[in-house]
Formats: structure tokens, sequence, C-alpha cells
């Protein structure tokens, strides 16, 4: 007798599940057991599955965000070159007045931390009395502040989605350990019903041999695994 190892993934305890029912209920002794661990082997099944759906989903939303990233910074260092210009061709008022600090703080700050740069360069620019500035704004303004918003949009589509596939992971963390602990226990149940019996305690429950862990990031684990584990009979 041998379960699979504690940091075992979602899909080795399902698999290994699948084989313990069937074992459990190919003797009377044991039969009764299966029935309430099969509904936990499915909800474990089907929180996997969740998760991995919402992985995919955050996947996406960074892609998406990736995207506005790329086109918001170009729409700001467009609107930097243009500054110059209307500047007559050097960092003059109008450059100033949008870029206080530079160009650099608000392009190089990447992902979601260069969100608040942004919009704060959009609220400057909104608020500038200065008469250069306004009649520049005119043309530039709609350009920014589209780029901006398209950004903030894909920074709280990616916010939501990576809460979402957290709290997935998390319910299925728990249903994992739910689940060991069923296993250890069912373990106990088959060394009662054949006591001294190795034999028979062995054909009643599965036996886990380790297999070649999964790499960072697999099914259902956010952290590499030290080991993973495969079930025969």
């Amino acid at each position: 007798m041998k379960m699979y190892a504690k940091n075992a993934s979602s899909v080795v305890r399902v698999e290994f599940g699948w084989l313990l029912i069937a074992l459990l209920r190919a003797f009377d002794v044991t039969a009764k057991i299966a029935g309430w661990f099969e509904k936990l082997n499915d909800r474990l099944e089907d929180a996997s599955m969740g998760t991995r759906a919402k992985k995919k989903l955050m996947k996406k939303a960074m892609a998406a965000l990736r995207v506005a990233e790329f086109f918001v910074e170009r729409a700001l260092r467009s609107l930097a070159t243009a500054a110059e210009s209307a500047d007559g061709g050097r960092q003059g008022p109008v450059y100033h007045l949008l870029f206080p600090e530079g160009l650099r703080v608000v392009v190089h700050p990447s992902g979601r931390r260069q969100l608040q740069p942004a919009e704060d360069l959009v609220t400057r620019m909104k608020n500038s009395t200065h008469p250069d500035v306004v009649s520049f704004r005119e043309e530039w303004l709609p350009r920014i502040e589209g780029a901006v918003n398209a950004f903030a949009s894909s920074v709280t589509a990616y916010a939501q989605a990576a809460d979402d596939h957290k709290a997935a992971f998390q319910a299925e963390h728990a249903l994992r350990e739910e689940h060991y602990r069923s296993v250890d226990e069912i373990g106990g149940h088959v060394r009662a019903a054949f006591p001294g019996d190795r034999e028979m305690q062995n054909a009643a429950f599965p036996v886990s041999r380790p297999r070649r862990a999964t790499t960072p990031g697999g099914e259902g684990n956010d952290q590499p695994p030290a080991e993973e584990t495969a079930v025969s009979a």
C-alpha cells in the first residue's frame, strides 16, 4: 500500500482515485467506502478543470494587456515627439507641462504600473490652461485618452482574471488536501478490512509509483513540484 506524494498534482490524485474506487468496489467488505469518496474525487476533478479554465482566461487577459501596453507606450512616445515639434523642435512649455519629469517616468514602468503615470498625463493635459497646450490637446487628447482608456480596461480585465484564477486554485488546493486526508483514511479502513493480510491490502489499495516531475506551472500547480506520481494496480 502506497499513496501518491503529498505534492502531487490534481490529475495524479484524480487518476489514483479512479483506480482506488474501482478496487474498493471489487470487494464486498470495502465497497461501501467507494461511494462518498467518488463524490470527492469528482469534485476535485471539476475544480481542477475549473482552475485550468480560469488560467486560460487569465493568460488571454495578460496577452490583451501586453498589446494595450504596446499601443499606449507608442502613443505616449508619439505625443512627446509632437510636443517637441509644437515647441519648435525642442523641449519647451508644452513638453514640460505634459512631461514635467521627462518621458521616461511615463513610459518606463511596465504592466499595470504604467497606468497611473499615463492617467496623470491625461489629467495634466485636460487641466492645463496654457494657450499652447489648449490648442495642442484639440488634436492629441482624443488619441491619448483613447489609448490610455483601452489600457485601463485591459488592466482591470487582467486583475479580475488573475483574482478569479487565484480563487479557483485556492478552492482546488483545499480539495487536494481533503483528498489526501481521505485517501489516508481509506488506507486505514482497508488495513482494518484485511487485518494482517498484506496481499489483500495491496490488492484493494493502489500502489503509487514515482514518475518524472511536471514542469513549473504544470496542471493546476502554480509551483514547481519536487515529485509527481503515477498509479498502478
